[in-house]
């Protein structure tokens, strides 16, 4: 089995944290619009190799939204740029690092599912993320940098509009286990367009949607958060916007 492990860093959004274990049988990538010598200042020479992608079609939108965007692609987009078949891809955001054995964290807990996520630390759906984010607004004075609450309201109707009930699971994007698979290759697809289909700039929703209108793909609720998860071997730090 060939395995890959992809983060994705538009813009310098984040700095690549280095795997703090050696995980000798996988390759390191990181999906960048940024020259390697720019890709430099955000992660460590001798891991994530940059494979460097400037996509016309997303021309006009913000880092976070071409980040959120190749990441819901990211195991097609690999093997499109690097001509390996992987069999295997773990999609990390930028700020998660290794600690321990990703094979014992594979087998134990991923095995003949297409995708695995874990599930959102703190919310069950869109609509209870929305109050969390206008809860957030109201006590910071400061809204929207998270999300609008125009933008809010423009994708709950959209997805109320599809026939989405806001009621099967909610779960992060920053950890996921993806088996090449062809339901996994229409699944990213799928989360792609949705994701840009959609006024919001999280990525959240989308996901949710797609696995509402993806029922095919074997989907697996990983056993917890990462976020101030200490059995993982996968360590959360917090964000590092540039």
């Amino acid at each position: 089995m060939i395995k890959a492990v992809v983060n994705v860093n538009v813009g310098c959004y984040e700095e690549v944290i280095e795997p703090s274990f050696e995980n000798s049988t996988w390759d390191f990538y990181t999906i960048t619009d940024l020259p390697l010598r720019e890709h430099r200042k955000c992660s460590n020479e001798y891991f994530f190799e940059p494979i460097v992608i400037d996509d016309p079609a997303l021309e006009g939108y913000s880092d976070k939204r071409k980040a959120s965007y190749y990441k819901a692609k990211a195991l097609s987009l690999l093997e499109q740029e690097t001509g390996i078949d992987y069999d295997l891809v773990v999609v990390l955001d930028s700020n998660i690092e290794i600690t321990g054995n990703l094979d014992d964290f594979v087998n134990e807990q991923h095995t003949n599912y297409d995708i695995s996520m874990t599930p959102h630390p703190e919310c069950q759906n869109y609509i209870h993320e929305a109050q969390i984010i206008e809860q957030i607004a109201d006590y910071k004075g400061d809204t929207r940098i998270i999300e609008s609450s125009e933008n809010i309201q423009e994708t709950m109707d959209e997805m109320a509009r599809l026939g989405f009930k806001f009621n099967n699971g909610y779960h992060e994007s920053n950890v996921s286990i993806r088996s090449n698979t062809k339901r996994t290759k229409a699944f990213e697809r799928a989360w792609a367009k949705n994701y840009l289909k959609f006024a919001t700039k999280r990525d959240q929703p989308s996901l949710a949607f797609t696995r509402w209108e993806k029922k095919s793909v074997q989907f697996n609720t990983l056993k917890e958060s990462v976020v101030g998860n200490k059995t993982m071997p996968l360590k959360w730090h917090p964000h590092r916007h540039k």
